[in-house]
């Protein structure tokens, strides 16, 4: 059995004394496995077990280690519930081969052109980094920086669909707006994937949320397309690599033209295209673990400084994250300070001393 690097058995020994006999976290997280073994004159030996496929605790005294404890089984908890995962490896780009194709009447090969497009987006399967079926698509990432909104009402919708085949849309499996009002194109307000710029990350402005998760079909093969603006006058530009950057292109990336067929941008371009596009799915993958969930209210929401959480049993950890899945911030108490954070959407996991979990998300605002 292999030890995680979570925490050492030596810390806790530390902290806790002769108390605690040994620690061993399984490596294996679909199982969620934490043992414990405890001893000492006061207490009988306790123990984690499997309950619902979740670890419970029983018969621990040790506040203090209650809480510790339970904050290293929110860790596999959480990951057995749900990893986010925010797919763009696919998108080979660095600070040279961003682009975007003007057409001849000055209109764009990756938005709104002289020739009606109607939607753009890419398909996601195994090649382009889906790993399993079970999850949902919460969000849509994605890098528009040039956007017109004369009309002032213009919007933006994210679609997905599950794919059928490269000259035709498959069931439309959910969808959501964005107004081109909520289109942040200056970049001292961009954010980034996976690091800076510099150091190779991906930049986007547009953040889509779904109201509904999107499940992701059993033959974990979908479209993310964005349909692109109706108003004469209104407009956007996906960003894209460089063309030759993207060998896929003919079977995952695709418009739908004027006349609602599906075509790829290998075939659609006198150039034969051959580009990705800065479309970015976030996916909360989960499994078949039996989840022990608990209803949890937070408020405020949205909040400038500080968010509260009141469960039926006593908190044990907090954790907030990002859309993008890095961890931001983290507690042990019924409060946590989001002063820190730029504005913007956040999720939250909460675990009870019973290994209850609760999840959402929050807005901060300035």
């Amino acid at each position: 059995m292999d030890l995680l690097p979570i925490i050492c058995e030596e810390s806790i020994e530390t902290a806790f004394g002769s108390a605690v006999h040994w620690v061993k976290l399984c490596a294996n997280l679909e199982r969620a496995l934490l043992l414990l073994m405890l001893t000492s004159d006061e207490s009988p030996i306790s123990s984690f077990c499997l309950n619902n496929n979740l670890v419970r605790l029983l018969n621990i005294k040790f506040a203090p280690m209650k809480k510790l404890l339970c904050a290293l089984v929110l860790i596999v908890c959480s990951t057995a519930k749900g990893q986010t995962d925010t797919v763009s490896d696919f998108l080979m780009y660095n600070l040279f081969n961003g682009a975007i194709y003007r057409t001849m009447s000055n209109g764009y090969a990756t938005g709104n052109n002289e020739l009606g497009d109607l939607e753009k987006g890419m398909r996601f399967n195994s090649l382009t980094g889906i790993t399993s079926n079970n999850g949902y698509v919460t969000n849509v990432l994605a890098w528009i920086p040039y956007m017109s909104n004369i009309s002032g009402t213009g919007q933006i919708t994210a679609k997905i669909y599950e794919f059928a085949s490269v000259d035709s849309l498959g069931p439309l499996l959910g969808s959501q707006p964005l107004l081109l009002n909520n289109l942040d194109t200056n970049t001292v307000n961009y954010q980034y994937i996976d690091g800076a710029l510099a150091q190779g990350g991906r930049p986007y402005n547009v953040n889509i949320i779904f109201t509904n998760p999107v499940a992701i079909p059993p033959s974990h093969d979908f479209l993310v397309m964005i349909q692109l603006p109706t108003t004469t006058g209104d407009s956007i530009a996906i960003i894209s690599n460089i063309s030759g950057d993207f060998a896929y292109a003919a079977t995952h990336t695709f418009e739908v033209k004027a006349d609602n067929s599906l075509i790829n941008f290998h075939d659609s371009w006198q150039e034969q295209m051959d580009v990705a596009l800065a479309i970015y799915p976030v996916i909360t993958y989960t499994n078949s673990l039996a989840i022990n969930e608990i209803s949890c209210t937070v408020y405020p929401n949205p909040t400038t400084n500080k968010l509260n959480f009141q469960t039926e049993s006593e908190i044990a950890s907090i954790i907030i994250k990002s859309v993008d899945g890095k961890i931001v911030a983290s507690d042990s108490s019924n409060s946590i300070s989001v002063n820190q954070l730029q504005a913007g959407i956040y999720l939250y996991s909460v675990l009870t001393v019973f290994g209850q979990i609760a999840t959402g998300s929050f807005s901060k605002i300035n």
